[in-house]
């Protein structure tokens, strides 16, 4: 198989360059009535915002069910509920640069409405210090990712020194190019070029460190996928609008779903 055709078939793994994965399964397609529904003033599913560290984020919610729950949120997300209503705020800090993913579900009884995601990217307040690590994602769910050009260990921090977490291959066990997602970039202390990426390990959403010289050309994509374990529903997502839902089935405990390739992570 030529090096060009190792690269397309590769290049087909990146469709989702952002995978959540929220709530737990139980090993089974069958999952809950989704007869609920979003009401005003409600945000679009999909819906990306943009927002400086330090400056709140702020949106209401609102359904025909009585109650609104939210999957895992960032740490220093507000989450005030009423009846059927539910109100969001959010002032991230500068730790928390970079894309998040924010999804909540409404509930009445056995009875649900679809999930609704909402795409948030983390802008830092001002030009990145020396040093000092900046994000390699965009507005509006646009994500980065590049092939591994040689063998690699991923590391706890920007450093040779660091701890090794996983050794990260040029290819796959298929023979397929093997790819990452770049999250994060930092020049350290040596003047050397790190990028952090998500790993290909459990639990979802591991990252480590990697040579920006081990990777090839950053590539754009503006899809996220997000799966929804309790409600057993998938939701491709595409320049923030929903394009795409279906009803999936997920691991059981003991062969727990994974986000497949290293572009996975988990909310």
């Amino acid at each position: 198989m030529s090096r060009h055709v190792k690269r397309a078939l590769g290049a087909l793994a990146v469709l989702t360059a952002f995978v959540a994965v929220v709530g737990a399964g139980a090993g089974t397609t069958r999952g809950p009535q989704l007869s609920l529904h979003w009401q005003a003033p409600t945000p679009r599913d999909g819906t990306a915002y943009a927002v400086k560290a330090g400056e709140e984020l702020s949106f209401e919610l609102a359904s025909s069910g009585s109650a609104i729950r939210s999957r895992p949120l960032p740490a220093g997300v507000s989450f005030a509920r009423a009846s059927g209503r539910a109100s969001v705020k959010w002032t991230p800090t500068s730790k928390q640069v970079g894309e998040h993913v924010l999804t909540f579900v409404a509930q009445s009884g056995r009875s649900y409405a679809p999930p609704r995601s909402f795409i948030v990217y983390v802008l830092p307040e001002g030009p990145a210090a020396p040093h000092e690590p900046f994000p390699l994602g965009g507005v509006n769910g646009m994500s980065r990712w590049a092939e591994i050009y040689m063998d690699v260990s991923a590391r706890t921090r920007p450093s040779a020194r660091a701890k090794s977490l996983v050794r990260l291959r040029q290819y796959t066990p298929e023979g397929t190019a093997n790819l990452v997602q770049a999250l994060g970039g930092q020049i350290n202390a040596n003047g050397e070029y790190w990028v952090r990426v998500r790993l290909p390990v459990l639990p979802n959403g591991t990252t480590g460190w990697v040579p920006r010289a081990s990777l090839g050309p950053y590539n754009e994509v503006y899809t996220h996928l997000v799966i929804d374990r309790k409600l057993f529903t998938a939701t491709l997502y595409k320049r923030g609008k929903a394009v795409f839902r279906t009803r999936v089935g997920v691991g059981k405990p003991a062969s727990s779903t994974c986000a497949s390739g290293s572009l996975g992570s988990q909310t």
